[in-house]
């Protein structure tokens, strides 16, 4: 289905520690050509990607961002066709959470917003998901951690899907 001559996907991070404290910076970026023999059509994945994270006595802040084209909001590649083709989408979490002696607990939020695209191999619709997320996790032992959460989560579609022949 797919001829795929490059792939691209380095990643960098960067860890600081100063006193009790501890932050985390990391990057990345995706790009691959895809080439539909059959359709005669070609397109290629791309995203970029940045985030951080800071930690002191316990509590954690993480957030990150990421902008892609031709994946979409769910990152399926190829899974019901290639309809996300050339589609763009950017997406961004924030999470808090605290640890005290085995357990963990937190909150995070997050959005997607995609952008409806039209192909010659078919088409995305424009929506946005949303998701928020209350958990906490304990580890009983080494090898046992139970892990409970409480979801909420929205998509919004702004178009109509429709495929092409």
């Amino acid at each position: 289905m797919t001829d795929a001559p490059h792939i691209i996907e380095p990643r960098g991070r960067l860890l600081s520690r100063l006193e009790a404290n501890t932050s985390k910076h990391w990057t990345g970026f995706l790009y691959q050509e895809v080439e539909l023999v059959e359709s005669d059509f070609s397109y290629e994945y791309q995203a970029y990607e940045f985030g951080g994270r800071v930690s002191a006595a316990g509590v954690r802040f993480t957030a990150a961002y990421t902008d892609t084209k031709g994946i979409g909001q769910l990152g399926l590649f190829g899974l019901g066709g290639v309809d996300a083709a050339e589609v763009d989408t950017d997406m961004w979490y924030v999470e808090l959470d605290y640890t005290f002696g085995n357990t963990l607990v937190g909150v995070n939020y997050g959005e997607a917003d995609q952008d409806a695209t039209t192909t010659a191999v078919g088409s995305a619709p424009s929506g946005k998901n949303q998701m928020g997320m209350l958990f906490a996790r304990y580890q009983l032992t080494p090898q046992l951690t139970l892990l409970g959460e409480l979801q909420q989560a929205s998509r919004t579609s702004k178009t109509t899907m429709t495929s092409s022949p």
